[in-house]
């Protein structure tokens, strides 16, 4: 399919050294392919930034590869895990394989796409970010971010928190 290869093409040339995806670059890179009329309403970035696309592709469903796109996020891996309710990779693999996954799958994964994005933002990297939603966070009545990720309420307290710390607002 010439999206996904496109995607695949965007996410490739946007790595860096260490081997992660700079998030700036792919979404500015998509932001111009958009206006270029390159890529359709299925892209990524259109889904994540476009309510009306996001509602449509969550009640379809994500479709597996889009899912498998995902999984070669290093750092998404556990946080998809946690979002989904899997105790493996494999099982994360196999869910990867699916046609349409479901409406609640999909908006868990766009979910925790979207918080995560916003960590990388906020920390400013992906390893800092990382580190992030490994440790305890005082804000988070002492828990874990990525302890909390598979549920929508924890997707939300963590999103709130992030959102703090970027503005420096914590009360």
């Amino acid at each position: 399919d010439r999206r996904l290869g496109r995607m695949r093409l965007m996410i490739a040339t946007d790595r860096r050294e260490s081997g992660e995806v700079n998030w700036d670059g792919l979404k500015r890179r998509i932001e111009h392919a958009v206006e270029a009329g390159d890529l359709t309403d299925e892209a990524p970035g259109v889904v994540l930034t476009s309510p009306p696309v996001l509602i449509d592709v969550i009640r379809g469903g994500l479709t597996g590869t889009w899912l498998s796109e995902l999984l070669k996020i290093a750092d998404l891996k556990r946080t998809l895990a946690a979002a989904l309710g899997v105790d493996s990779y494999e099982d994360l693999a196999a869910l990867s394989q699916v046609k349409a996954l479901s409406q609640a799958q999909s908006e868990a994964i766009l979910d925790t796409v979207m918080v995560y994005l916003r960590a990388v933002e906020v920390w400013e990297s992906a390893e800092a970010a990382s580190s992030w939603f490994h440790a305890e966070v005082p804000a988070l009545a002492g828990q874990r971010p990525l302890a909390i990720m598979d549920t929508f309420e924890g997707r939300k307290w963590v999103r709130e928190v992030l959102e703090k710390i970027d503005t420096g607002t914590f009360s």
